[in-house]
């Protein structure tokens, strides 16, 4: 019984199978390389820039027996918020800020003081910040179908 022959590969098909296949990967490489460096509009997108904080009820609930929330870096860009609730209606009194207090020191943080009921300067406890965050980074609130939503895409003027 006869046996059918397979494809054969000389060693000169194979040199230029290879020689091609690297000179596609060249060129590929310089492709990207090229397109990185030549387009100053790309900016990462890994995730949503509004941080659902979750149900009105609930998240003003747990901040009217717990104090603010602080949410540490919710899309991984080094940015930890506060999240605030003021007053007895839930639909309103929002506030979220930059944990991170304005200044030269990116290490001073407003921490919440549950006793005294108000944020303070981890750097100098004589600066003091209300519930609302009044002198921190303001951030976008919004309530959209009993939810809170932050708006991270960017910020408010300092001081609410």
């Amino acid at each position: 019984m006869p046996v059918a022959k397979g494809p054969t590969v000389n060693s000169r098909n194979a040199v230029i199978i290879g020689l091609l296949g690297i000179a596609a990967a060249v060129a590929l490489l310089f492709g990207v390389v090229w397109a990185a460096q030549t387009s100053d509009k790309v900016v990462p997108q890994l995730g949503d820039d509004v941080f659902n904080a979750g149900f009105i009820d609930r998240i003003s609930g747990t901040i009217a027996d717990d104090g603010p929330i602080a949410y540490p870096d919710p899309l991984n860009n080094g940015r930890t918020i506060w999240l605030s609730h003021v007053g007895d209606d839930p639909a309103t009194g929002w506030y979220a800020f930059d944990a991170t207090v304005p200044g030269p020191d990116e290490n001073c943080l407003a921490d919440w003081q549950p006793d005294q009921g108000i944020f303070q300067n981890t750097c100098d406890t004589s600066e003091q910040f209300s519930p609302e965050g009044e002198g921190l980074t303001q951030i976008t609130v919004e309530i959209r179908d009993d939810q809170v939503l932050v708006d991270l895409r960017g910020t408010l003027a300092e001081g609410g």
